[in-house]
């Protein structure tokens, strides 16, 4: 992985959502909003989309539910994003994560 190189991997479970925030030297685990609101956001912002509107106070709202509480978003220039899809690679960094095997 390059040094500017920052992947986002979020996992929407229920009850808590978060993003795993991986650099070429750390991980971090970032809490999200719950998934009902995320998705509640998510879908109106599609919807506003769709229709050739533009709601500035939902896509901050969005932006700071997906991105706003991962520091490194800002700092790192290449940013590889990965939807929840129930990945192994999340189940994986979660487990050595809790067992303190990094």
């Amino acid at each position: 992985m390059p040094p500017s190189e920052l992947f986002i991997e979020y996992v929407l479970d229920d009850p808590e959502c978060y993003a795993l925030a991986v650099t070429r030297t750390t991980v971090h685990r970032y809490e999200l909003a719950p998934r009902a609101q995320i998705e509640q956001d998510a879908t109106q912002y599609r919807s506003e989309i769709a229709q050739k509107k533009t709601d500035l106070v939902l896509a901050e709202k969005l932006f700071q539910e997906l991105l706003g509480r991962i520091p490194g978003y800002r700092e790192k220039p290449d940013v590889v994003v990965v939807p929840d899809e129930s990945s192994i690679c999340s189940r994986f960094l979660l487990s050595r994560m809790e067992a303190n095997t990094f």
